[in-house]
């Protein structure tokens, strides 16, 4: 008896023991749950500390420029509005003839950028050096004068300035300073051109919206309450309200293009390597620790006219051989003459619908309308009826996502994250426990999100699959081109006009219209043709909302955006950039696109 009560009794011990233990781990695990909430906390504090540091930085530096600039405390003088009247090719006309002083333009620039970023917000910082180089320039005989003499050019803030902060957004880049300029930066200082603002990004540049912590949200100057579009929103912006004619953006799935059809101005993405590809954060050529495989992020023009965008590439491409030395990517082929002055007709093809994303009603005009006027010139056009891009685009995606995020939840650490990327976030941070059954709910709900949900490389040697896959996709797409002996292709600029700015990451499927390019990576240029009417709000009733809520959202966001620009896409085959900008022109030519931007 005394046996089995000894033996309870050790039962007895050894539990209470064992319950003393795991309070002792649930302790330990609770207070490092704590100790690591409580850190978090404080690094996000000195994040938004050093937030609210840069900004009043960029206050100072703002109202300093401001006050030097008023005229009996007037911004925009009358001098300077008949400035900003001229055309691109007329001010540089008048800069080479010394008609102009550099500095004057510059100033008027400046004063229209500060005027309108009161309500548009597209400016990220003045480069002040632009005033000292402005005044240089004068001293330049005019025999010498470079191609963009005098012209103030904006830069995406993405590019490495000397002396500017380059952040994409993100508070631990605030500080560090390149020591230099990249080349196309320099490129243009060379070419008597003058760098003179750093323009707004979406925080890391991967969303179509244009907002961050560190500069706040971009506004389109046709609707403040839409989008300018992405990565290259501020560029796109600051052109659209007059405060820029020519800016550089970059483009890795659409960051110039759906910009400039937001907006309504004119850009180019070229082939990958037929100019500067170094130079700026995330690209190739700018010693990353890191870089996305099986698809690159290029230069991009951006303007208010067809002349800008061809100004800004001839200008690169009459010096291919200096951009091959200074950037070995650079495919070192020169200006092709015979390609822009074709001499003779075009055959183009065209289709309103990729296969996966419907377009709206105005975005399926804007091509039918565009090549009706094409035909009436006498160019054949002939509808692609046998395209569908959906597995060119599953692989965009899967080129995007191939490492689920691991990257950027590492470079997003202690960041204080913002609504532009927000489907990103909600993507890389589920687990792969759970993410099985949000597919399965987005099997239900919206077969486009489960593509892009579902489409990501799960181990490294399923790259190599990916890679296959883009190059026969490709393969076939020119095999058909070819066949159908196509000069060119024109198709919607994206699905729908510029969207409200809190839909832009839900509705990042739409990006099918212009990621297909990046993975194939040939010439693409968007051209403004038109603007939402009524009547294409009264077309959206017919629009297929129902079996996918992304059809929903679009036909939701898109309701209210009469006036709002919209672009055509017009596509070239590889290095075929000089025929791509020929058709800008004739494009621009027949529909007399309304400029106004109507900011209240």
């Amino acid at each position: 008896m005394e046996e089995k009560l000894d033996v309870v009794t050790g039962c007895v011990v050894n539990v209470c023991k064992s319950r003393n233990f795991t309070k002792k781990i649930a302790a330990v695990v609770i207070g490092a749950y704590l100790a690591n909430k409580i850190y978090h906390a404080y690094k996000t504090n000195k994040t938004r500390q050093k937030i609210n540091k840069k900004q009043e930085e960029l206050r100072q530096r703002k109202s300093k420029l401001r006050k030097s600039l008023l005229v009996d405390d007037c911004l925009l003088t009358e001098f300077r509005n008949s400035v900003l009247e001229l055309s691109l090719e007329e001010l540089l006309g008048k800069l080479k003839e010394g008609m102009l002083d550099p500095l004057d333009v510059l100033q008027a620039y400046q004063a229209k950028a500060l005027s309108v970023d009161v309500k548009v917000n597209a400016v990220c910082d003045y480069i002040t050096e632009a005033t000292e180089w402005a005044k240089q320039l004068r001293q330049v005989p005019k025999e010498e004068r470079g191609p963009l003499f005098g012209l103030p050019i904006s830069i995406k803030e993405c590019y490495f300035v000397k002396g500017y902060d380059i952040t994409i957004g993100l508070a631990k880049y605030i500080g560090q300073v390149p020591e230099e300029d990249c080349q196309i930066v320099r490129f243009i200082k060379d070419h008597h051109g003058l760098p003179f603002c750093l323009t707004n990004i979406p925080q890391t540049m991967i969303s179509y919206g244009c907002s961050n912590p560190i500069y706040g949200c971009t506004g389109n100057p046709h609707d403040l309450g839409r989008t300018p579009g992405g990565s290259s929103g501020g560029e796109a912006a600051l052109i659209a309200a007059g405060a820029s004619l020519l800016g550089i953006g970059s483009d890795i799935g659409g960051s110039v293009r759906i910009p400039a059809h937001c907006s309504g101005i004119a850009a180019l993405k070229p082939t990958t390597g037929r100019i500067y590809e170094g130079g700026r954060i995330g690209s190739q050529g700018s010693k990353p620790k890191i870089l996305r495989p099986c698809i690159s992020s290029v230069a991009g023009f951006m303007s208010s006219s067809v002349y800008g965008v061809k100004l800004g590439m001839q200008t690169c491409i009459n010096n291919a051989r200096r951009m091959n030395l200074e950037d070995c990517r650079v495919v070192p082929i020169q200006w092709q003459g015979d390609l822009y002055k074709p001499g003779r007709k075009l055959r183009i093809g065209w289709y309103t619908h990729d296969g996966y994303f419907p377009p709206t009603p105005g975005c399926v005009r804007a091509v039918k309308e565009t090549v009706d006027l094409l035909e009436s010139a006498g160019h054949e056009v002939i509808e692609w009826k046998s395209i569908d891009n959906t597995e060119l685009f599953r692989v965009f995606v899967a080129s995007i996502q191939s490492d689920l995020g691991h990257h950027s939840l590492k470079n997003w650490k202690h960041e204080i994250l913002d609504k532009a990327i927000e489907m990103n976030i909600f993507s890389f941070t589920t687990s792969s426990y759970t993410r099985w059954f949000y597919s399965l709910l987005m099997g239900f709900l919206s077969k486009k999100m489960q593509l892009v949900w579902d489409t990501h490389p799960t181990m490294s040697k399923d790259l190599w699959e990916v890679n296959g896959i883009k190059d026969t996709l490709t393969d076939e797409f020119f095999e058909e081109w070819k066949k159908q002996e196509f000069d060119l292709v024109i198709c919607p600029g994206f699905p729908f006009p510029a969207p409200k700015h809190a839909h832009t990451s839900r509705l990042i499927t739409a990006t099918s219209y212009t990621g297909v390019y990046n993975t194939i990576g040939c010439p693409v240029v968007i051209v403004p043709v038109t603007k939402e009417t009524e009547e294409d709000q009264k077309k959206l009733e017919d629009y297929p909302v129902r079996g996918d809520i992304v059809h929903r959202l679009a036909a939701h966001t898109t309701k209210g955006s009469t006036g709002c620009p919209i672009g055509v896409q017009v596509i070239g085959r590889h290095f075929q950039e000089e025929l791509v900008l020929h058709a800008m022109e004739i494009i621009e030519d027949l529909v007399q696109y309304d400029k106004s931007a109507n900011l209240q």
